[in-house]
């Protein structure tokens, strides 16, 4: 207690002291600050003057506006070569049908549809309406059916399931319009398609019984074969460039929904379209891969989206004919009745469309020059 109050005499010195450090002290802590916001506006400062410099200045330069451009020429090029080779793989199948008197690639198909002043004598638009279901015939022969004697007879393939379908136009007696006659011809390309891809699975079969696809039951084209993914994404098939008039749509006799109103194309690009595709079909169940595969790289790909298949049991008629005679069979034979299963395949198949320059339209999406 002394020693405080000996120091508490001279608090007056002490505080006289203290008041002369303190500003000190405090001075060279500011001055330190000062000189670093100094530095710092100086470097804002030369990034502003860079970048009003850069704004100036020529941006991309020259050179490198040539070398991106010709980057992008390459790049067109190889586009333009693929396309044209995807189209010519597939051209032998674009083939209009022929008569002694008419050859309907000329007659019909060098002409526009979406050219209302375009007139077609009646006697070739009824010429081709007498043709059309033979040749409708003759894809369904592609496919080697068993119900045609005159082919190797490799797939159960009724010919009903095409006169039935919505890709079939019965024109019945009437004389059907130029824009019918291109829908109805495309609708058969794209069954024609189909029909490849079923002919390329069995090739190499000699009977029914070694057959990969045994058993065309069901299919489709367009509204009626969307997968699941597609039918829950929200998204609308897209119109067909040729739309009938409702006059037209109401005097058809056909039911088939490819020519109505409406969205058929899944994507529509200047190289192609895309359209949804769907088969049930019987196969044996070991060759499955084979069947998919040769779906997938037929000339008209079919992109296969969604798959489903069931054992069905089948058993030969021999079988049968046994069980029913309480003959006792000790197992399953392993025949073409063991194995075949039921396939269901939802896909997309694309269809390439002429390049610029190519001899004649093969659709009403590039006659008379693309839209």
């Amino acid at each position: 207690m002394d020693q405080l109050k000996q120091i508490w005499q001279y608090r007056f010195w002490i505080a006289v002291a203290l008041a002369v450090l303190i500003p000190l002290v405090g001075y060279g802590n500011i001055s330190s600050l000062s000189e670093q916001v100094q530095q710092r506006e100086s470097q804002l400062n030369n990034l502003v003057t860079q970048l009003n410099g850069l704004s100036s200045a020529t941006n991309p330069n020259p050179s490198w506006v040539r070398e991106v451009d010709g980057l992008r020429e390459q790049l067109r090029k190889q586009v333009d070569e693929a396309w044209r080779v995807l189209y010519e793989r597939q051209k032998p199948f674009f083939v209009w049908p022929k008569t002694e008197q008419y050859d309907f690639a000329v007659e019909i198909g060098s002409l526009d549809p979406k050219d209302t002043n375009v007139q077609v004598p009646i006697v070739v638009l009824n010429a081709y309406r007498d043709t059309y279901p033979e040749q409708m015939r003759e894809i369904w022969r592609l496919a080697e059916p068993r119900q045609d004697p005159d082919t190797k007879q490799l797939v159960d393939f009724p010919f009903e399931l095409i006169t039935n379908s919505p890709l079939y136009w019965d024109f019945g007696d009437r004389t059907p319009s130029l824009q019918e006659i291109w829908l109805a011809q495309e609708d058969a390309w794209f069954l024609k398609s189909l029909v490849v891809a079923i002919a390329a699975t069995n090739r190499g079969a000699q009977s029914w019984r070694d057959a990969p696809l045994k058993q065309v039951v069901q299919f489709a084209l367009g509204p009626a074969a969307v997968d699941d993914s597609f039918a829950k994404s929200g998204k609308s098939l897209q119109p067909r460039d040729l739309q009938l008039s409702t006059q037209q749509t109401t005097t058809s006799t056909t039911s088939s929904s490819s020519n109505e109103q409406g969205g058929f194309y899944v994507e529509k690009t200047e190289q192609f379209v895309s359209v949804p595709a769907y088969l049930k079909i019987r196969i044996d169940q070991r060759k499955i891969w084979w069947v998919l595969a040769s779906l997938s790289n037929a000339p008209m790909p079919l992109e296969i989206k969604q798959i489903k298949f069931q054992a069905l049991r089948l058993r030969s008629p021999e079988e049968e004919q046994a069980r029913k005679s309480e003959v006792v069979i000790r197992g399953r034979r392993e025949d073409a009745f063991y194995h075949m299963v039921e396939l269901d395949v939802w896909g997309v198949i694309y269809r390439y469309l002429p390049p610029p320059g190519s001899e004649q339209p093969s659709s009403p999406a590039t006659a008379g020059g693309a839209q």
